[in-house]
């Protein structure tokens, strides 16, 4: 992909190797080829390509405006990858994490701000420049998400996580009817799972996987990797007899 000419060129790269494409990605992208790939395969770069300075816009438009939003991000970004030397306190990533996320709280104000998104921010922000963070930020939301999955009433990930009930009935139903016995509701650890996309549940390497296909695939790659994650642990789950034992060892 790196070389192309023009914005149209990577998609149509995309359009003509579908099948190859998908097989490479879920053997995982190298990391210095992550900001190229997740751009074009998810199709940000054609926005980026067309925009105007929206991001700047926004930042310059609400530079001394203060929503309630803003003290909730404040409150998050000591909590985003506090080892990682990018955002260790006077951090170079700290300033500009702080940007991304209330331009897209400003682009999206009926939104607001949600827990976990300082998260994904973040992580764009460690392969990418500050302007691609948020139009990744953006197109996850506005393009490869269900709507209102981030939304303050998290609609759109209720919708997922019933969704994922049906799939788990399906595909283990033993543990399925376990998680009955024991009153494990799904949400207790699908909602986190979904919302942080797997950041705390897998090897930072195996969650980047994960994400190299949800760019490209879509929402349906939250389910299969959840699914997976079930299944590694069924034998285990089973022999435990409470929801608290069942929700630890998750």
């Amino acid at each position: 992909m790196a070389g192309c000419k023009n914005p149209e060129e990577p998609w149509s790269y995309v359009e003509l190797h579908k099948r190859r494409l998908r097989r490479l990605l879920r053997k995982g992208v190298p990391n210095e080829l992550r900001a190229k790939v997740w751009l074009d395969i998810s199709k940000c770069s054609q926005r980026l390509a067309a925009d105007t300075g929206t991001y700047q816009a926004l930042l310059d438009l609400h530079e001394d405006s203060q929503q309630t939003f803003d003290k909730d991000i404040e409150m998050d970004l000591a909590r985003t990858f506090p080892s990682h030397d990018l955002f260790k306190p006077n951090g170079p990533a700290l300033p500009a994490l702080k940007r991304v996320l209330r331009a897209f709280c400003w682009r999206f104000p009926a939104m607001g701000y949600c827990q976990s998104l300082n998260y994904i921010a973040g992580m764009f922000l460690i392969f990418m420049s500050e302007e691609e963070a948020f139009w990744m930020l953006t197109t996850l939301v506005e393009n490869i998400l269900p709507p209102h999955f981030y939304s303050t009433n998290l609609t759109g990930l209720r919708v997922e996580q019933e969704v994922f009930d049906k799939l788990m009935e399906q595909k283990l139903p033993q543990l399925w009817q376990h998680f009955q016995r024991c009153y494990v509701n799904t949400s207790m650890f699908i909602c986190s799972w979904f919302l942080r996309i797997f950041m705390d549940v897998f090897p930072l390497q195996t969650t980047l996987r994960i994400w190299d296909c949800l760019f490209y695939e879509g929402v349906k790659v939250l389910h299969r990797a959840a699914l997976t994650v079930l299944q590694m642990q069924e034998s285990s789950l089973l022999e435990l007899d409470s929801a608290r034992a069942n929700m630890h060892h998750l």
